[in-house]
């Protein structure tokens, strides 16, 4: 069975690769988990109720262990720098852009100039989420919810797709 070996970071970690992993590849996705109790109903037993702690995707590939990172994404809002559009002209293309900027700048709304002045522009990109680990582990002290927390020796599986 495989496992988590060594927690790097909170985006990197390390899973033992055993024979059952040997077609893994790079961007294969895999899961870390906690057995769950076994579902029985009617004399019929289900299986485990799994937890899954965290989906990872597989960043690179060795002999005898997998680096993998949290395949999860959220979008968070970033701060991009814009050149001065008017500003960036040539004056010698347009002589009489100089004495018009300021009015430019005053009347930017009327001539749909907004973003030409704007000295940074927010847009909104897709960061990877921190993983949910014991940061303990990696020489910190910090309290995770502990059905959740990422742990030495937890199992690790294939994600099956189930749609």
């Amino acid at each position: 069975m495989s496992k988590v070996i060594k927690i790097i970071d909170a985006y990197n970690i390390l899973i033992s690769r055993d024979e059952s992993f040997k077609n893994v590849k790079i961007n294969s996705v895999l899961e870390i988990y906690s057995k769950g109790p076994e579902i029985i109903y009617e004399n019929q037993n289900y299986g485990t109720l799994d937890l899954v702690k965290a989906e990872l995707r597989v960043k690179e590939v060795f002999p005898k262990m997998l680096l993998c990172e949290n395949n999860k994404y959220t979008k968070v809002k970033v701060s991009i720098p814009v050149t001065n559009k008017i500003s960036a002209l040539n004056e010698s293309q347009v002589p009489s852009l100089k004495k018009y900027k300021n009015i430019f700048s005053q009347n930017s709304y009327l001539f749909g100039l907004n973003d030409i002045y704007q000295k940074e522009k927010i847009q909104e990109v897709e960061k990877i989420v921190p993983l949910k680990i014991d940061e303990s582990q990696i020489d910190k002290n910090i309290k995770l919810n502990e059905s959740l927390t990422i742990r030495l020796g937890d199992p690790v599986r294939l994600k099956e797709d189930y749609k």
